[in-house]
Parts: structure tokens; sequence; C-alpha cells
């Protein structure tokens, strides 16, 4: 990212004629990392008739602060003339009450969804085309990966704008790394969930005080339908087939081999017979952030907690392993997506400080880059300071990144996995087709019912 030392002149908020127009940030320069390419014509006409954007997204964990650390930025700035409204909800609560707002028309101005989510508010007609809006602010195609940018096109018009993608991911601590094993093996293709669980075995280190045992993986029970998901996409399988998008797919064989692969980890036991992963109901995270784990899984996000702010841990991100050898290594990841909803308070006038708040975020996606997401846009993807990140590897392999189905079924078949895989990793389930038939029939119920 190139910096820009600006100022209240830099900033472009000087005096128009005829008209007093000052910033809410201190005009004394400072040295700031946020580009700011805005002209005075942009915002002069919310001199007289400022407007406040209601800002919805579901940024509640690890990398919340810096989407703050943006709407902050632009409201110290800009919030006299152009005001965000950061209003931010756990993600199931997001999606509640964005259904809820439909009943009176009263949806958010801007909205960060999920990619996987498009296709169902496209589908009942409740997405506005943004194609204008982001051409006006010179947002277009040619700046972005194809796929990326093509995922969110019906019709002739875009429908939603990525602004990451968030794949789930495979933590390891380099300092338990056992002897024999390298961490350019953990990145190798050649890996797989057995191998992993040998690693496993030689990590565990037994102790009577649970606050004092290292584990061969902290496991994430409560996050079980992505990982399935991608292991089913290693396997050759996909959780539902275009050609009938209310019948699932995932409790085919790929599916049972998924299945069976991710329930054998938290299982896994060392030459005594000792589970060697933590147990249901403990805190993955801080387990391994306190440097008790060799492995653990869980989305990009994380990052913050596990890799940038921690000094206990020497932290590494690689793909998940292989589902078995005949597999092929890759991983499941979804987007963020800025979209705007139908909704009562639209106007052209407003629309045109959306665009211009989606160009900030967008020229300044570095900063929510580093709170765990991967690069979509060309200029990001070859920028240096990106490059540094940990986890930019992924943008120069994102053929093993596997995107949501354009279906309107897709999130709701997928989300209904993670109760059943969940149990059988706890093993309050044992028969695995038992349970991937039952969860495909509760999934056929809902979609047939979308």
């Amino acid at each position: 990212m190139s910096y820009k030392k600006i100022g209240l002149l830099a900033l472009t908020l000087f005096v128009i004629p005829g008209c007093s127009f000052t910033s809410s940030a201190e005009s004394s320069e400072v040295e700031s990392e946020y580009i700011m390419n805005i002209t005075n014509d942009d915002v002069a006409d919310f001199v007289d008739s400022p407007v406040t954007i209601k800002f919805w997204n579901p940024i509640t964990g690890p990398d919340a602060g810096n989407l703050q650390n943006l709407v902050k930025f632009w409201n110290d700035t800009y919030g006299d003339y152009i005001r965000i409204a950061n209003d931010p909800l756990a993600e199931n609560d997001h999606y509640t009450r964005i259904f809820t707002s439909f009943s009176d028309n009263s949806t958010a101005d801007l909205t960060l969804i999920h990619s996987s989510r498009v296709p169902v508010f496209q589908r009942a007609n409740r997405l506005r085309p943004m194609t204008s809006m982001l051409s006006k602010v010179g947002i277009s195609s040619d700046q972005y990966l194809e796929s990326i940018w093509n995922a969110n096109v019906y019709g002739e018009d875009v429908y939603a704008l990525a602004w990451d993608i968030i794949p789930t991911v495979f933590y390891y601590n380099r300092h338990l790394i056992p002897e024999g094993y390298t961490e350019e093996m953990i990145h190798s293709d050649d890996f797989t969930i057995e191998d992993m669980e040998e690693m496993m075995k030689l990590a565990y280190v037994h102790s009577p005080v649970l606050t004092k045992r290292t584990y061969g993986m902290s496991f994430n029970y409560a996050f079980t339908e992505n990982p399935f998901i991608s292991l089913l996409y290693q396997g050759g399988g996909k959780p539902v087939d275009e050609s009938a998008p209310t019948v699932p797919t995932f409790n085919g064989p790929e599916g049972y081999a998924a299945a069976e692969a991710l329930r054998s980890i938290p299982f896994t036991s060392n030459a005594d017979g000792i589970k060697v992963t933590s147990e249901s109901g403990s805190n993955h995270l801080n387990i391994f952030a306190q440097g008790r784990a060799l492995f653990t899984i869980d989305g990009l996000w994380s990052t913050n907690s596990l890799v940038l702010n921690n000094d206990k841990v020497d932290t590494g991100v690689a793909f998940l392993p292989k589902v078995n050898d005949n597999a092929t290594r890759c991983t499941y990841g979804d987007s963020h997506v800025f979209a705007t909803f139908t909704n009562k308070n639209q106007s052209e006038h407003k629309d045109e400080a959306i665009g211009l708040v989606i160009k900030f975020l967008v020229d300044n996606s570095l900063e929510w880059y580093k709170g765990g997401k991967v690069a979509v846009r060309n200029a990001d993807i070859n920028n240096e300071t990106y490059k540094a990140l940990p986890w930019a590897f992924v943008s120069q392999k994102l053929d093993k990144v596997v995107l949501p189905q354009k279906l309107y079924t897709f999130s709701t078949i997928c989300n209904t996995t993670g109760e059943y895989i969940s149990k059988l990793c706890e093993g309050t389930l044992t028969d695995v087709q038992d349970a991937l038939d039952k969860c495909a029939s509760d999934a056929k119920d809902l979609a047939e019912n979308l």
C-alpha cells in the first residue's frame, strides 16, 4: 500500500466556495495508512444535506477491531457529512434481523453478508443492483479475480461486491512439531489426516492438571460443517447438485469418507489408549493460543488472536489435510460481500454516499485483510504488505479454495450438517451413514420450503 501523509487539505476537505466545509478530524497533519481517494466534488452534495449510512454486518469476532478502525477513521474524517452507523450482530442474529426487516422494508442501507447467501436473497428479489453505484466510484470487474466478481453477477447486473475470501484453515504451532516432521510436510499436497494424527500422538503430553496438558489438537466441536464440506470436496463430492437444488448429495460415499475422517480426529489415541485431543466443551482457541496444542481448525478470521497478537505460539497456517491418499488437498471458503437491499429509505442521494463508503472500504482493504482475510482484488494480491501476511499464500493457490455453489439452497443444506457431524465427533452419534441420511432428510425438507 502506498502510504499518504494526510491532513485537512490532503483529504480534500477544504473550503468549497459558498459554504463552510471542515472535518471533524484534527486539522494538524498526521501520518495515516489509509488511502482517501475522494474528491471535493464527491462530498460537496452532502455539506448541506448530510446522511447517515446504517451498516449492518456480522463482524463480532477477533476481526471486529479491523472494521471498527476503518469506520472510526471515516467518521472522524467525514462524519459531519456522511456518517457510518456501524451496527454488528452475531451471524445468526444478523440474518434473523435481515429477514425480519423485510416485513416493513426497513433493512439497512448497506449490509455485509456472505456470498453463499446471495442466491437466497437474489431469488427473493430483495437485493438491489449495484452496477451503477459501483461504476460511479470507479469499481469495475477488471480490478477483481474473474471468478469472484462473477459469483455475484446475475444477468447483466452486479448484486453484491466481494470484500474477501474466508477459507477454513489448519493452524499449527511450530514449537510443537515433533522430531522427524517439518513445516514443509504440513504444507505438502500429500499431507493426509492420517499423517496429522500420527503427529498429534507424538505431540501429546499428559498431565493430570488439564491446564498443563499439551494436546495433539484442540478440536473445534462447534465448527464442523465447514471442515466436513472441505473434506467432501477433496474426495470429489459436493453438498448439492445443480440439477436438483433441493436434494442433498453429501450422504454419498464421498460424504461418508469425509465424515468418518473428521470424526476420527477427536478419537485419536496414543499407545496407551488416551485420547490426544481436547474434550467437547473446552475452548479450542484458548488452548491453542496458550501454546498447548499442536493443531487446531478454524476460520481464517481467528488469526488476530492466534497469529498476529500472540507471543506464546509460533503459528503457521495451512490448508486442511487430505481426507485420504486419493483426495485432492483443498478447502472450502466463503466470502464477505457488500450488498444493498430494497428498503424504504433508499434514495439517489443516499446511494451516492453508499458508493463513496464502499470505495473507501475497498481502497483500504489491507486493514481488513490483516484481520484474517484473503485478498480478492488484483492490486491487493500483489501488494507487498499484504504478501507479507502469513496467510497471503492462499491468494497464490486460489485453485485450492472451493467457493460456494451459486444455488439458493446451498447455505441451508450445508448448515444442517454441523449438528450431525458435531455429534459424530462427540460420540453421541456413532453410525456415520445413518447420521448423514438423517441430516440429508432434514436438509431436503428445509430446502423444499425455501
